[in-house]
Formats: C-alpha cells, sequence, structure tokens
C-alpha cells in the first residue's frame, strides 16, 4: 500500500501532466518539422540508417535507405541536434525552429587526419551526472571489457583489464566492506542496459557454494553482473549515470551503464589486442539490406586471458556475438522505427590443482553461455494526445554449468547427510577419504517488456513539456537442475548449506511490476535558461508470498528529481564567461534476489552416538538432524537515498566542472549470523556388545548445544560523500596539446544498521562457550580517498598520431576503524528463552566477562598511506586510412616513499607495470 505523502504526490503529478495536455490541443501551430538528407561528405553518399536525436525533446529518428529523415511535432525554438553514425565523426549543432526546417547534413569518416579528434568522456544533458563514452574514446583505452572505461570517470584510477578476476563495478567509494563478504551492494544495485531499456540481470543467479573457495571467489551471486563477459568491441557508445536516474530506470540502488550496441553499414573490422595476460581477437562487420530490408551488424569476439605467462592451469576464455538488425517502416503512414538484437556471451573459467605439487584431485570448470533476443519498436504518431508510443520485449536464457572434481578428506567420524527432516536416524559412516565430482546447474531465464508513451507540448509562452510515462513487467526463474552428485560421496558433507543436493527449477520466480512518470520542463526567463526533470517512479513485486510482510501487496515509490540553470553570459577580460548551477534528489530501490528471498535451508548433523568395534557390521552410527529455514520475512529492499549539487563554468572553450554528493543506504543486504540453543539426547554405555547393538540399548542423556546459521537481511549501512571534478581546456595549438585534469575525494563509511550476534573462540569447562554477544558494532571503518589525473593530450595530424601522457596522483589513502568500546549492548545463551542486557556488572561476571572485546591502542588509529604517482602512456598511430596500431604502458613510472602504517610497521607499495599492443584493420 501506498501512505498519504504518496497519495498526494501522485495527485500533483496527475495534475501537472494532465492541466498541461490541455493547452496542448490548442497549440498545434507551435510545432514545426524538420527533415533533410545525411551524407558522406567526401563521397557525397547518402548514409542510411543513421541516428538523428533533438537531445533536449528525448526524440530522434533514423534516416532511411536513401538517406533520407524527416521528425514531426518539434515545438518552436532553440533545441539541440545529434548526428551520429558509426565510423563517423558525430555532428552536433543547435538549429532555432522557427518554422519548417530541412538541411542537408555531411559526416566526416573518423580518423587521426581530422583537426579535432575527442578522446575523452563528455557530460551527457544538462541536469544530472551522466557520462558519455563515445566509440572513438573507447578504441583509444583499448579496453578487454566494459569494466575498463570505468576509469574514465572522475575519481577512478587505472585499470589493467587482465581478466583473471571477477570483475565489479565500484561506484564513488572507496574499497569496500570486508565484514559484508557474501554481497557486493554496489554491484548488485548498478543496472546494466542495452537497447530498448533492456537490461542485463543476475537476480537469478543460484551458482554458489559458499564453502567451495574456487567457487566463492568466482560466483556472482548477490554481487550483480560480472564486468568481464561484456565485449565494448560490441558497443558503439556507453553512458555512465552513478547519479540520479531517469524515473523509467527502475530495480537499482547504486547506477546505470547504458549500452548502445553497434547498427548500421559498416567496413569489415579487425582488432587483435595482446598483453601479458590478455590475447583478444574480434572480427564485425555491418551491411545494408535490399531494398527496404534495413541494415544488419554483426561481430564476433574471443578473448583468452591467464593470470601470468608462467600459469597455465588457470586460465578465463571469453567468447560473444551480437547480430542487430534496424530499420524504418511506416504505419498508418506514421514513421516506424524498428530493432532486433540477438546476443550470444559465453564464458569458460577453468583452474586445476599442480599434479607436481598437490597430488590430490582438484579441478573447477564454469561454463557460461548466455543468450538474449529483443526487439523494440517506436511509432512516431505525433498526435496532439501522443508524441511517440514504444515497446520493448526481451527473452533471456542462460546455461551456468559448474563443473568440480576434488578429493575430500573429512576430518575425523562424518556420517553421510541424507535427512531432510528434524529427528534422529541410524546413521552411514563416510570413508576416510573418497572421491567425488559434482555439476551445479542453472538456468536463470527472463522476461521482459515495457511500454513507454512520450508527450511533447509547450505551456504557457515559452516553457518547453517532454513527458514520459510507461510501465515495465519482468519474469525471473532459474529452470537450471541446481546441486547434483552422488548421494554416496557428497562432496561437501560437514557444511550445513551444501551438504544437500537442491533444485533451482523448485524455487519461485521472482516478479516485478513498475510504473512511471516524469516530465521534463525547459524554458528560458530573460537570459536564464533553466530546466528541471521530475519523476516518480512505483515497484510492485506480484506473486511473492504473504510471509514477506514487508513486501507482499506493497508498492515501493522512488522519487527523483534533478536541475539545472544557466546564468546570463556575461564577459570578463575580454573573455566570454558561462556559469550554471545543477542539483538533484532521488531514491532508488533495489529489490532481493531469489537467492536472498530463497536461501539454502540449514542442516544441523549432530552425531548422538558413534559406537566403534573392531567387526564393522557391529559399528552403529546414531545421528541427529535439525533444520532451520534461513529466508528472512523481514527482508525488503535496499533503498538509497542521493543528492548531488554541482557548478559547471566555461571560459571561452575551456571548461570547470564540479560536483559535490551525498549518498545514503542503511538497508544494504547482507547474510547476517543467527544463534539458536537446541536440546539433543546422547546416548552412551560401558557394555560391549557381542553383536550390533539397538539404540535401546543405550542410556540417554541431555545435552543442550548452542548453534548458528546465517540468515539474509537489511544490515548494511553505507554512506557516500565526495567531490568530483573535472577540467578541460581546448587544444593549445603550438602543443597540438589539450589537457584535462579531473579526479575525486570520496569518503565512503561503512557500518551495520542491524546489531550483530559474535561467539568467542575459547573452551570453557571442556566444552565450547555458551554465550553470545549481540553488538551494535562490526569494525565498522571509514575509508577516504584523493586523487588527480593529469591528461595530456597530444594529436599530431601529420603523422596520423595521437599520444597521451597520464599523470596519476593519489594524494591520500586513509582508512580509520569506528571507535568502540567492546560491550555488548545484549547476550543470549543456552537455556535463554530470549536476550539479556549487558549491564555494568556482567562485566566482571566470571562467565560473561569474556563477551567483552579487548583491542589495542592501534586498533583505532588512522592507517594512513602516502602520495602514490604514477605515469601513464597511450598511443595509436593509423598508418593508412585502413590500419591503426595502439601501444599502452600503465605504471611506466611508479613512485611511493616508504611509511609506517598505524602498528608502526614499514611498508612500501610497489606496483609493476603493465603494458598491451593492438591493431585494428578496416576493410
Amino acid at each position: 500500500m501506498i501512505n498519504k505523502r504518496w497519495n498526494r504526490v501522485i495527485l500533483l503529478l496527475y495534475t501537472i501532466v494532465f492541466s498541461s495536455i490541455v493547452p496542448k490541443l490548442f497549440s498545434q501551430n507551435r510545432t514545426v518539422t524538420f527533415s533533410g538528407i545525411i551524407k558522406d561528405a567526401e563521397k557525397r553518399n547518402p548514409i542510411a540508417f543513421a541516428s538523428i536525436h533533438l537531445e533536449d525533446l528525448y526524440i530522434g529518428t533514423i534516416s532511411d535507405e536513401n538517406g533520407k529523415f524527416r521528425i514531426n511535432g518539434i515545438p518552436k525554438g532553440v533545441h539541440n541536434v545529434s548526428i551520429h553514425f558509426l565510423g563517423y565523426v558525430t555532428q552536433k549543432f543547435s538549429i532555432n525552429f522557427i518554422s519548417d526546417t530541412s538541411l542537408q547534413i555531411y559526416l566526416v569518416v573518423q580518423t587521426l587526419n581530422l583537426d579535432e579528434v575527442s578522446i575523452v568522456a563528455t557530460p551527457k544533458g544538462k541536469s544530472g551526472s551522466a557520462i558519455l563514452i563515445d566509440k572513438t574514446t573507447m578504441e583509444y583505452i583499448q579496453p578487454t571489457s566494459l569494466g575498463d572505461i570505468m576509469q574514465l570517470l572522475p575519481g577512478q584510477l587505472t585499470q589493467d583489464g587482465k581478466l583473471t578476476e571477477r570483475e565489479q563495478i565500484s561506484s564513488r567509494q572507496v574499497g569496500y566492506n570486508s565484514n559484508n563478504t557474501t554481497t557486493n551492494n554496489t554491484a548488485l544495485g548498478t543496472a546494466i542496459i542495452g537497447d530498448g531499456g533492456v537490461p542485463l540481470s543476475n537476480n537469478a543467479n543460484l551458482q554458489n557454494i559458499s564453502i567451495d573457495s574456487r567457487m566463492r571467489n568466482r560466483n556472482t551471486v548477490n554481487r550483480g553482473v560480472d564486468l568481464r563477459m561484456f565485449s565494448t568491441d560490441h558497443i558503439e557508445t556507453a553512458e555512465v549515470i552513478q547519479g540520479i536516474p531517469s524515473a523509467q530506470y527502475g530495480d537499482l540502488s547504486s547506477g546505470i551503464i547504458l549500452s548502445k550496441a553497434k547498427s548500421g553499414k559498416q567496413p569489415l573490422e579487425m582488432r587483435v589486442k595482446a598483453n601479458p595476460n590478455v590475447k583478444l581477437f574480434y572480427v564485425g562487420k555491418g551491411i545494408n539490406l535490399p531494398g527496404k530490408w534495413g541494415a544488419l551488424h554483426g561481430g564476433i569476439d574471443y578473448t583468452s586471458a591467464y593470470p601470468n605467462v608462467r600459469e597455465s592451469l588457470t586460465s578465463y576464455k571469453r567468447y560473444s556475438s551480437q547480430l542487430n538488425y534496424t530499420n524504418i517502416a511506416t504505419l498508418a503512414q506514421k514513421p516506424l522505427q524498428l530493432g532486433i538484437k540477438m546476443l550470444y556471451l559465453g564464458t569458460l573459467d577453468a583452474a586445476k590443482n599442480d599434479p607436481d605439487l598437490t597430488p590430490k584431485m582438484d579441478t573447477y570448470l564454469a561454463k557460461y553461455n548466455r543468450m538474449q533476443i529483443s526487439g523494440n519498436w517506436e511509432w512516431k504518431i505525433v498526435k496532439p494526445w501522443l508524441n511517440s508510443l514504444e515497446h520493448s520485449i526481451a527473452y533471456d536464457y542462460t546455461r551456468d554449468i559448474t563443473s568440480r572434481m576434488l578429493t575430500v578428506s573429512p576430518n575425523g567420524v562424518v556420517p553421510l547427510p541424507i535427512s531432510k527432516t528434524d529427528g534422529e536416524y541410524e546413521g552411514i559412516y563416510l570413508p576416510a577419504e573418497y572421491f567425488t565430482s559434482y555439476k551445479m546447474v542453472g538456468k536463470p531465464v527472463s522476461f521482459f517488456s515495457h511500454l513507454k508513451g512520450k508527450n511533447i507540448f509547450t505551456s504557457g509562452k515559452n516553457i518547453n513539456h517532454v513527458v514520459i510515462w510507461g510501465g515495465q513487467y519482468r519474469y525471473e526463474k532459474n529452470i537450471g537442475k541446481g546441486f547434483d552428485y552422488d548421494l554416496l560421496r557428497p562432496p561437501y558433507p560437514t557444511s550445513s548449506t551444501s551438504s544437500r543436493p537442491r533444485r533451482f527449477n523448485e524455487i519461485p520466480a521472482l516478479q516485478n511490476l513498475s510504473v512511471y512518470i516524469e516530465d521534463k520542463i525547459f524554458t528560458s526567463v530573460g537570459k536564464n535558461n533553466l530546466e528541471l526533470i521530475a519523476g516518480i517512479r512505483f515497484n510492485h513485486i506480484p506473486g511473492i508470498s504473504n510471509t514477506f510482510a514487508n513486501m507482499y501487496r506493497k508498492w515501493f515509490p522512488e522519487p527523483r528529481i534533478n536541475g539545472w540553470w544557466q546564468f546570463p553570459r556575461f564577459q570578463c577580460m575580454k573573455k566570454n564567461i558561462t556559469i550554471a548551477l545543477k542539483g538533484g534528489y532521488g531514491e532508488t530501490v533495489k529489490f532481493p534476489t531469489l537467492d536472498m528471498l530463497y536461501p539454502q535451508l540449514d542442516y544441523l548433523d549432530y552425531i548422538s552416538l558413534n559406537y566403534y568395534s573392531q567387526n564393522q557390521s557391529n559399528k552403529l552410527l546414531w545421528v541427529t538432524t535439525r533444520t532451520n529455514e534461513r529466508s528472512n520475512p523481514l527482508l525488503k529492499p535496499n533503498r538509497n537515498r542521493k543528492a548531488e549539487l554541482g557548478l559547471n563554468m566555461q571560459v571561452n572553450k575551456s571548461k570547470l566542472n564540479i560536483l559535490c554528493f551525498y549518498e545514503k543506504s542503511s538497508e544494504g543486504f547482507k547474510n547476517n549470523t543467527h544463534y539458536y540453543w537446541l536440546e539433543v539426547n546422547e546416548y552412551r554405555s560401558n557394555i560391549i556388545f557381542e553383536n550390533k547393538p539397538q539404540i535401546s540399548d543405550f542410556q540417554v542423556y541431555k545435552d543442550s548445544l548452542l548453534d548458528a546459521y546465517s540468515i539474509p537481511v537489511n544490515g548494511e549501512k553505507v554512506i557516500k560523500k565526495g567531490i568530483e571534478y573535472t577540467f578541460s581546456t581546448p587544444i593549445i595549438k603550438p602543443l597540438a596539446t589539450s589537457i584535462l585534469i579531473n579526479g575525486a575525494y570520496y569518503q565512503t563509511t561503512y557500518d551495520e544498521s542491524l546489531p550483530i550476534m559474535n561467539r568467542p573462540s575459547i573452551i570453557q569447562a571442556g566444552k565450547p562457550y555458551r554465550y553470545v554477544g549481540i553488538y551494535g558494532w562490526n569494525r565498522g571503518n571509514t575509508q577516504s580517498r584523493l586523487n588527480t589525473n593529469l591528461w595530456f593530450n597530444t594529436h599530431l595530424k601529420k603523422y596520423r598520431l595521437i599520444f597521451t601522457t597520464k599523470i596519476q596522483a593519489l594524494w591520500l589513502t586513509r582508512y580509520k576503524t569506528k571507535y568502540f568500546s567492546g560491550i555488548p549492548i545484549a547476550y543470549f545463551g543456552v537455556g535463554m528463552d530470549e536476550q539479556m542486557t549487558f549491564t555494568d556488572a556482567d562485566k566482571d561476571d566470571p562467565t560473561l566477562r569474556f563477551l567483552v572485546q579487548e583491542f589495542s591502542k592501534t586498533f583505532f588509529q588512522t592507517n594512513k598511506k602516502p602520495l602514490q604517482l604514477s605515469i601513464d602512456l597511450k598511443a595509436t598511430k593509423e598508418i593508412t586510412d585502413k590500419v591503426r596500431i595502439s601501444f599502452y604502458s600503465n605504471r611506466l613510472l611508479f613512485f611511493s616513499p616508504l611509511y609506517y602504517n598505524n602498528l608502526n610497521l614499514p611498508e612500501k607499495i610497489r606496483i609493476t607495470p603493465y603494458f598491451g599492443i593492438e591493431i585494428e584493420i578496416k576493410l
């Protein structure tokens, strides 16, 4: 249900929208048409299926097979136009649309023989904090995966792209929460979205065995998508939003990466890359189909990676392909833009022990195959009551198989885990050592549908509105067989959550239904330019069980607003100066994954009797099994609140951007340990039996145990705040060099929002300690970092060469553990029905005093690292129009002085250089 406050918000939005539509019905004479033809500047040939966008109106089209285009229903006034086609320089300009306008637009092929070549990420839009990375910029940094493009953002550091470890996104933060090893809320809360708003989700991934270190260090369950699997060679542009996104995007808490696939005609392109760890090969081509059949673009990527040149036992391989069809047709004499995309992602992650060093068998092989087919159409109706209607639909199927072969050596007597219910039973002894294998077969499937409408109109004298509204539905389920092995040879017999098989296809599906509405308002007041984007999104989980009280039949609102105010341009010392302020506030919600909602049961197998006899047939093993439901009925979505305030200044062609941000999430996902006590039977006898005894032949003794299991909770609190800055200059002509300075100060606090339980590891009276403390602290910490990146981008047109010298300064890195007295707020133990408050008198109690944690004097001191200074080089040389070669060297020079940590121990930071080379051929 939605509370009264949100009812008022909804009523206000509906009032704005519907009161604004009425003036539109009487203002059709205020709209004009923009038409024309797109041509190649050199050959003068028409360019089919080029993209034409009016960025401030969120509208656009593609040129037809003859290069012609037409956009109707444009409000009169000044609008920003962008013309883009793969392999050409994007044209951006403003037009004052007083009446119908028709243009011939010529695009220039992108080469290093041009007067200017842009190789930096650029802000997109006026309000908000989106960063756009085009194909030229991506090619220049020579990426191996989507994660590499993040180094172009302010505050990010140089990345090597080694691919042998899972790659998770880090957004506006320092470090990670070392106390939360089961989830990564930043990566989980970052949405990866493709054409038509189609997401690539990880919500139905269940491929995890927490006790298996090889799988634990590689899996991405509850951690978001592994960015290694995405090749940038399939991408035309990428847009990164770390701030407040549009209301049309949901099921996220951190940010968004929007990728636009390559489309349209393109010469045959081949890319070969090699560095000490990675070998990459890509080939792609786009063609125009005959007549009015549209355009088709396809590409194939293969990448192989090893930890180092001497290591062959661990490897990672990626193979991916993409086919993208685009066309423009008519429906009821109105333009209909079409797109169909097929995407395949495959990875092979393998590892095994060296038989010369470790004689026991231990191999790991993970095969990941993902296929997605998506389609979208946009019907440009241009009616008084509706400008356009768009629909996207997608089906996603993944086959994720993990195969393991290993030698199991149980420590002591271990029973075969077979019972799935509470009770006692005769157990079966497992061998002292055995060989086993297993497969974990996951098959996540998802269906996505998105209907979106757009209204464009003018109210008042010159107030422009772009209203988008729509709804989305998402269905996700895992239909895989799950954890499968020989029941007589379990791979993890002592694991409380992995000792029994589990079928993934028996787990309920996860559904998400959402609606949204957003109004973009922009106008001019005198010489001031204003823009306001306000929207709200409502999310619901249909079909969820009523046991989840915090989500059952509830809608979750997400208000978002961004604003921009540009002051009148003025002159100072004969320089044109423009100043603009921007800011925003937004809330985003990330829902729990399938693994969080439906975790595996917890099993306790307690040996109540182990009667030993030299006669194997007379042995008797009696086991008590206890099951615990780990699903948390109080679980709820993670809500993140963000605020931003920024300044944009331009002096002639030099630009300065400063952005302050604050984010707070108190409901992040994690697993907390829950302790409970239980009473069990133990069976004893001093008699030596001649035959196999019965359980009734033994005397029964009662004993009490303290045991634990983990449950998913909303227990992580993260606060991010900082300042990002970017300063850029135009080309300094005598040096043929432009300068870019960017960086950030980040401060991130990781803490607990729920009390945690901790049991001291001591023995009392010959038994494990029988109490646990409840604490409001779990080594919470604050980490901070200040860095600056200085880029010298030099372009020598005559030599068709561009090279960059990047100086990266990490001025400070700090880590400080939050102070804690060590005193628990409560305690719990064997025989207690409820928690008891921990008092001052308990500090001196001979039993309870062990619950008071003690720390050294240096534990809470700030750990500071000194300056880290490095120099990176990148260069690209065009040998001909069709061949270019690129080279990079990260940390060619590195300096950091000797320092003393918070324990007063000397440390020295040493980082080795990293090199790579690639060649690109276009035919």
